[in-house]
């Protein structure tokens, strides 16, 4: 590749990576907040009691109990909620060891 190529990929993976989308999801996380930002327990509390409520109401669907049954693709929907939440806890903790590890190298 030559300079003038280089220069132009360079600028291309920075209009990209400029484009990438930031969305606030904060309104998901818990409002509890301590002194130091949103408390996690409560945060991934609440994550779970989501996804667990989802699976409590699907749970209904195999018990042979229920007068109907929800369409296929109503419990495709219902699953694929709860996968999200999942990938959302996972993202969630993953943020914060990530702020508590950076909060720990400037205190050093």
């Amino acid at each position: 590749m030559t300079t003038q190529s280089n220069t132009d990929q360079n600028k291309q993976d920075k209009t990209q990576s400029d484009n990438k989308l930031a969305v606030d999801f904060s309104h998901r996380l818990s409002a509890t907040q301590t002194a130091d930002g949103t408390s996690i327990i409560d945060t991934i509390g609440l994550m779970t009691d989501r996804a667990l409520g989802v699976l409590q109401l699907l749970s209904i669907q195999f018990d042979g109990t229920g007068d109907s049954r929800l369409s296929d693709a109503l419990m495709c929907g219902a699953i694929d909620a709860v996968l999200q939440e999942v990938e959302d806890i996972k993202a969630t903790v993953s943020a914060f060891a990530q702020a508590e590890h950076a909060k720990g190298q400037v205190q050093s």
